[in-house]
């Protein structure tokens, strides 16, 4: 984790990573319903919260529960990560892989999408 310019702190592959690779899962605390996201976010805007299936949500702000994924940034063209999402089961989870080679001292980024953008009332989505 070091500075990104124009965007705070960033996350860097310390080596170079394969495409294709599992890095890491987004983690942090499960709210299992829209109630409990919006009794913590009234406005609904949780600046870490990754929506795994309209229902059930992972907030990785607290930096106790969470892990290196919450300090990556979006990019919307030529991410170097992709999102899979786990949907179903008892513990639905966001993987991340690499999208292509990654060299060392590159920024791992992903698209955040259009939802998260909207929810967080930012219009025009950036790049």
């Amino acid at each position: 984790v070091r500075p990104s310019p124009g965007k705070g702190d960033g996350l860097y592959a310390l080596a170079p990573i394969p495409a294709n690779t599992f890095l890491f899962d987004y983690e942090g605390e499960l709210l299992r319903s829209l109630d409990e996201l919006f009794e913590r976010y009234p406005d609904g805007r949780g600046p870490y919260i990754a929506c795994v299936n309209g229902q059930m949500f992972i907030d990785g702000a607290d930096p106790q529960l969470s892990g290196v994924a919450r300090w990556m940034n979006h990019r919307r063209s030529d991410p170097t990560v992709v999102a899979r999402k786990q949907r179903f089961g008892p513990s639905p989870a966001m993987h991340f892989y690499t999208a292509r080679d990654i060299n060392v001292g590159e920024e791992l980024v992903f698209d955040y999408g259009d939802d998260y953008w909207e929810a967080m009332g930012i219009l025009p989505l950036p790049e």
